[in-house]
């Protein structure tokens, strides 16, 4: 085991649905503050990604609109469990 290896967390939504939509694994998220963090497993080509997503790189739409629906999705279920909805929890 690689232990090494830094995995990537972020709260930006687009950026998480970009990198869902290049296949990159997405091993957890975490609700800090209200804030949700989604972290995806550490890869050699996320600096590379990243930089396509900041430099107008292109994903499939239909990839893309199921990542983010897959991201909104844990969002809100976070969000529901917050407020009360203990049998509404999905987490990866």
């Amino acid at each position: 085991m690689d232990t090494d290896k830094i995995n990537f967390k972020t709260s930006d939504l687009n950026l998480a649905a970009f990198l869902r939509s290049k296949r990159l694994k997405l091993i957890n998220n975490e609700n800090e503050g209200g804030k949700v963090y989604f972290i995806f497993e550490s890869s050699s080509q996320i600096s590379d990604l990243i930089q396509s997503y900041w430099n107008n790189g292109t994903v499939g739409v239909s990839d893309y609109v199921k990542a983010l629906d897959d991201l909104k999705n844990i969002i809100f279920s976070i969000d529901r469990y917050r407020k009360g909805d203990k049998n509404e929890r999905w987490c990866i």
